[in-house]
């Protein structure tokens, strides 16, 4: 009888450490593969902000002009009534 709960102790045992290092093993790999997604994230995320950043750098931010450019005013109102075409 002693044998018997001897063994079967030894069986729960072993099935006890199998059941835990399963757990363990993936609980490890979960968090790995957690680890892992978030580094990817992480990295995609950056490549896009860099790539962002290079376009809103690239881009024009005023329209360059020559400095010696004369820039006409805006037609005044009697300009405009001057040079509308008559039916004449």
């Amino acid at each position: 009888m002693l044998v018997f709960v001897t063994f079967v102790a030894f069986v729960f045992l072993v099935w006890l450490a199998c059941f835990f290092a399963t757990f363990f093993v993936l609980l490890v790999l979960t968090i790995c593969t957690l680890a892992v997604l978030t580094v990817l994230v992480a990295a995609f995320f950056a490549v896009l902000a860099s790539t962002a950043k290079g376009l809103v750098n690239n881009m024009p931010r005023t329209i360059k002009t020559d400095k010696n450019l004369f820039i006409l005013p805006p037609p005044s109102f009697c300009d405009l009534i001057s040079n509308y075409p008559s039916n004449g």
